[in-house]
């Protein structure tokens, strides 16, 4: 039984079944991701410039589940400073979009030449297990070291820079409509629980099923909470999901559409989504332990 009563129009309703499939983001951990090449929609790519590009995604290694990653294969020096072509690539099992991020430069002995802060609201879309190339200029009030770096990506990397800060903790984050419709004990349970989880690595995203019950139109209403354990707000547009029960047998799936749903950084928001009874593949499930999962676009 939940936890919760909410208006229904507060929850998001499913649009669209997802596909087949699916992977548990909290726990299956050893599981690798081939990442496919992604072009911005703007960019005018040869063949010859797309072979090269292939080549050079092809020489590395898969993800692991819920892993955002950059990958240098290119630095040209410039009279200005250097421009550096690299791959972002996502495993995070749906499309995210990153704002800006900070980006270092190091040499061979993993000392920073290089560090600046970079938008990256005209990249778009990261989708689920891709790689899109792009570019970055580095200027010469970014450059911290003299450095001379090569093209042979032996003496060179590119590399998120995590800033060190005071430990901040993992919190609850409640949207607005959930502040004002439940109870200060049913907020003071989730803090609880948010506290008990074990703590997320950095840049970890995870999903964990809360509660769930049947309507009395047999529609299956899931609660959940979106963990960010990124130092940056997530926005998710769309949601792809699957319950599944004590037998793991499949009971429901479907795709959610969600409208400037972020979750900040560092916190957990639940949500509740409703299957409607027609995406409900089972009868009876056996609920006494089940698991939400993450279905692959």
């Amino acid at each position: 039984m939940s936890i919760f009563s909410r208006k229904k129009n507060q929850d998001e309703e499913i649009t669209e079944e997802s596909s087949t499939s699916v992977d548990e983001v909290a726990s299956d951990s050893e599981k690798t991701y081939e990442t496919k090449l992604s072009f911005h929609p703007e960019w005018n790519v040869t063949p010859q410039e797309k072979y090269v590009y292939k080549f050079n995604l092809k020489q590395l290694e898969p993800l692991k589940i819920n892993q955002l990653s950059i990958h240098g294969f290119k630095i040209l020096p410039h009279d200005e400073g250097f421009v550096v072509e690299a791959f972002l690539r996502s495993s995070v099992q749906r499309g995210i979009k990153i704002e800006e991020v900070d980006l270092i430069l190091l040499d061979e002995t993993n000392e920073v030449f290089a560090r600046k802060n970079f938008s990256l609201e005209r990249a778009g879309t990261l989708e689920s297990n891709t790689a899109r190339p792009w570019r970055f200029f580095f200027q010469k009030e970014d450059v911290v070291k003299a450095f001379t770096p090569d093209n042979s990506q032996v003496n060179w990397r590119i590399a998120f820079e995590i800033k060190q800060g005071p430990s901040q903790e993992h919190k609850l984050d409640l949207e607005k409509t959930w502040a004002d419709s439940v109870s200060r004990d049913q907020t003071e349970k989730l803090e609880i629980l948010v506290k008990g989880l074990p703590e997320l690595k950095p840049g970890e995203f995870n999903l964990m099923g809360i509660s769930q019950q049947f309507d009395s139109n047999q529609n299956l209403q899931v609660t959940i909470l979106l963990r960010n354990g990124h130092a940056k707000d997530l926005t998710i547009s769309s949601l792809p999901l699957a319950v599944y029960d004590a037998q793991n047998d499949l009971v429901a799936k479907g795709s959610f559409k969600l409208n400037n749903f972020i979750v900040k950084n560092n916190t957990s928001k639940p949500w509740t989504f409703i299957f409607p009874k027609d995406l409900v593949q089972k009868n009876q499930p056996d609920l006494s332990r089940w698991v939400v999962k993450a279905a692959e676009n």
